[in-house]
């Protein structure tokens, strides 16, 4: 393209010469001044027409540089969007720019410098060795109540050092998970032991040599091995619900029809040695005396993990469930007179081994995946599970299960 244009630059300067002489030529008997004053006008317009700059040249060359700089705008401000990590550049002198949108959504404001990251000192102090040096670097910091992981990328070409990418996510949620699984660990380990040592206790004394045990005597021991392996056996089936929570198999329902009050009744059953045990009183109240299409097994979980929580936080006082059909759905009720649970810790109660306590409930034997469970259960079905509380004065569960097909 540039040599085509030369060429005609070239032309079109013959062309005005060639024109400047035969004016010059013409006007010979006029006067040397016009004839000298031609020429140099005609050169003059040669010259320009020639030597003019690039920029002047026409209309096919500027679009294409700006229409150049416009998609590269483009592809970076799309990549900004769509990226899930937040990025902005570094040059060797300190300056930031080239800043993603999404880093400002995860720090909450513009850095423009390094000084403006003095109040991170994990993160200032990595870019400014990454700089010196000119290396790269990962690692973690917080910013406030966010847990970041940061991965720095030296920027170099053909031996020159252009500075460092900075590349951020926000890893809060993998991060508080990690903590919840670590200390969910600690506690199965703790938990597993407690009986297992019972168990050991009881069966060493049992089959002790000579040992001199009454009826009574043995009878005890034998209900103290009864009782922890029911509870290690507890324990096994929510480790194996929880591979089931993992896998969505909580998702696959196998409905039928069935009367609820029965199914109620027979989680009552279940649980009335414990409600004995510690002297709670369970009141029913119940309008569902009717027939509902639901997975009769899961439904059965369900309300069995929901009156377990009642029992085992609840040390006087009792349990109430209420029933009722309204509309299209089954809205169930379980409330207890137990502890409560603090405002703060409400919002997580539902997710996968969080327990508001963690030293009571190793007392009490939970694991955390009840509720998780429940909640898994629940919403399969299309049903819905809100949770109400106060400290001191108990916990009320409102459930809302389709009772149609």
């Amino acid at each position: 393209m540039e040599k085509k244009t030369l060429l005609g630059r070239v032309i079109l300067g013959l062309v005005f010469l060639i024109i400047s002489l035969l004016v010059t030529f013409f006007f010979r008997n006029n006067g040397t001044l016009l004839s000298i004053f031609i020429f140099f006008l005609v050169a003059f317009i040669f010259i320009v027409f020639l030597w003019m700059p690039t920029s002047l040249e026409g209309p096919s060359k500027v679009p294409f540089v700006s229409s150049q700089s416009l998609q590269d705008e483009f592809i970076l401000t799309q990549l900004s969007k769509h990226l899930d990590q937040a990025f902005f550049l570094v040059l060797p002198s300190g300056q930031i720019f080239l800043s993603s949108s999404r880093q400002k959504d995860l720090i909450g404001q513009n850095w423009t410098n390094l000084d403006a990251l003095k109040p991170y000192p994990t993160l200032w102090g990595s870019l400014q060795q990454s700089l010196a040096i000119e290396t790269g670097a990962t690692f973690e910091w917080d910013l406030e109540k966010k847990r970041i992981q940061t991965r720095i990328i030296p920027l170099e070409f053909e031996s020159t050092f252009f500075g460092v990418l900075v590349l951020s996510i926000d890893i809060s949620h993998q991060h508080n998970l990690d903590q919840v699984q670590t200390e969910f660990l600690a506690d199965i380990s703790h938990e597993l032991k407690t009986p297992l040592a019972a168990i050991m206790g009881a069966s060493d004394i049992l089959n002790r040599p000579g040992a001199k045990l009454s009826p009574r005597e043995r009878q005890s021991f034998l209900e103290i091995i009864d009782k922890e392996s029911a509870r290690m056996q507890r324990l096994m089936d929510e480790l194996t619900n929880l591979s089931k929570l993992d896998n969505q198999l909580f998702s696959t329902l196998i409905k039928s029809e069935f009367y609820f009050d029965e199914l109620l009744h027979d989680v009552l059953q279940v649980h009335q040695p414990s409600i004995h045990e510690k002297g709670l009183r369970v009141d029913v109240h119940s309008s569902c005396h009717t027939i509902v299409f639901l997975d009769r097994d899961k439904t059965f979980q369900i309300f069995s993990n929901l009156l377990s929580n009642a029992i085992r936080y609840t040390t006087q006082g009792g349990v109430k469930i209420h029933c009722e059909i309204v509309d299209k759905y089954t809205i169930i009720t379980f409330s207890d007179s137990g502890a409560g649970i603090e405002p703060q810790n409400l919002p997580r109660i539902f997710d996968r081994f969080y327990r508001t306590d963690f030293a009571r409930n190793r007392v009490e034997g939970g694991s955390g995946l009840g509720l998780a469970i429940t909640r898994a259960i629940i919403e399969a079905h299309k049903g819905t599970i809100e949770v109400k509380s106060e400290l001191d004065r108990g916990t009320t569960f409102i459930l809302s299960l389709p009772n149609l097909r």
